[in-house]
């Protein structure tokens, strides 16, 4: 099982409004446009030199071309159209290179594919007598290979569709010492291969989602507080120390570290139930304060955190004063008068996280020796 959507999926009913089985994509588009983005950011890695190395094959063809077609001026246009093939692999690699978006690598790669089927089929064309089952053999394995490479589902099924009928349309025209009988056993073989490879492809496409939706519920139970649905102190351990490490403590950066104000007693007096309900309602109403990319967490017990990156400490202080004064009009239920203790810093005041939790700590302890429901900052 699994979580999405605030809900617990089977597994085996991801696909019933989630993933789309006729396209074999999330059906929500900011969860496919995320899978995108890390799919092709892993893809593009091997891609690129595999696709250049193809090209680079297709223009070496050139030589068994110049021992095997006697008209030179055939053989110029065959070299002619292998070298601008090259030279369009070679533009493709370098835009691929500096590809910054999903959807900039499907268009190229789409457009590669388009312009590579193209070529083959242009210099098929010119070739003396070609067998027509020895080719039907190379379409099949090209074939093969538009399903491995990261594309749009549909995308690739449209490609391998125009190659195999382009391949069919261009013997029909080149020859006809081959019996119908044999060219629709072709035609059907051609359609199989298609066919099967497009469901395979949807297959692989919808297990992949799958899994990438566990590593994502797997991600987030690791990072998360289990009562309150916010960070816990590892994930925001692991944001602080990415500050430190990437030298933006030099920067405006604030934390605000907060305590909830006699919670033992909302124990002892409400049950500890109540006090868990007191504990998501107040994350829930601190959460909808801060901007989206602060880090809230659960320190410890009845403890916050929250990590305020360009944020500077007297933006911070009044943020600190908003929540008190908003804690005192919440509704907690049956609990009341529900106040918390803030201690306030400036990050770059301090080198290292250490000297730093430990000063916000002491802020926080000053706030609650003086009386409680205080903001106190360095």
């Amino acid at each position: 099982m699994l979580y999405y959507g605030g809900h617990i999926l089977k597994t085996e009913n991801i696909g019933k409004g989630i993933i789309s089985m006729l396209r074999g994509e999330f059906c929500d588009r900011e969860l496919e446009k995320e899978y995108r983005k890390q799919d092709i950011s892993y893809a593009i890695k091997y891609i690129k030199p595999i696709l250049l190395m193809l090209g680079i094959f297709f223009f070496l063809f050139i030589i068994p071309d110049f021992f095997v077609i006697q008209n030179k001026g055939t053989f110029l246009i065959i070299l002619t159209s292998r070298l601008l093939f090259l030279v369009l692999v070679l533009v493709f690699y370098f835009k691929l290179k500096n590809s910054k978006s999903y959807e900039f690598y499907y268009t190229w790669i789409t457009v590669y594919e388009i312009l590579a089927y193209s070529f083959f089929l242009f210099t098929l064309y010119f070739y003396e007598n070609p067998n027509l089952f020895i080719q039907t053999y190379g379409i099949i394995l090209i074939i093969m290979g538009i399903f491995l490479v990261p594309n749009r589902w549909i995308y690739t099924v449209l490609i391998a569709v125009f190659f195999v009928g382009g391949f069919l349309l261009l013997f029909r025209f080149m020859d006809n010492n081959y019996a119908t009988g044999e060219k629709l056993a072709i035609f059907v073989y051609l359609v199989f291969v298609v066919l099967l490879s497009a469901i395979a492809s949807l297959r692989t496409n919808f297990f992949k989602r799958t899994q990438y939706l566990q590593q994502k519920q797997l991600l987030k139970t690791a990072e998360s507080d289990q009562l309150t649905g916010i960070y816990n102190r590892v994930k925001f351990e692991l944001e602080l120390n990415k500050i430190y490490e990437t030298g933006l403590v030099d920067k405006q950066a604030s934390m605000i570290l907060l305590d909830i104000d006699n919670f033992k007693r909302i124990n002892d007096e409400f049950g500890h139930l109540a006090g868990d309900k007191v504990l998501v309602k107040f994350a829930e109403l601190f959460k909808s304060i801060i901007k989206e990319k602060d880090i809230l967490a659960r320190w410890g017990g009845e403890e916050f955190i929250v990590l305020l990156p360009e944020t500077s400490l007297e933006e911070a202080v009044e943020l600190a004063k908003k929540m008190k004064m908003q804690l005192s009009d919440y509704d907690f239920g049956d609990v009341k008068d529900v106040t918390c203790s803030y201690g306030v810093v400036g990050i770059n005041e301090y080198p290292d996280k250490n000297s730093l939790i430990h000063k916000v700590d002491k802020l926080l302890y000053k706030a609650k020796d003086q009386g409680k429901n205080q903001v106190i900052s360095q």
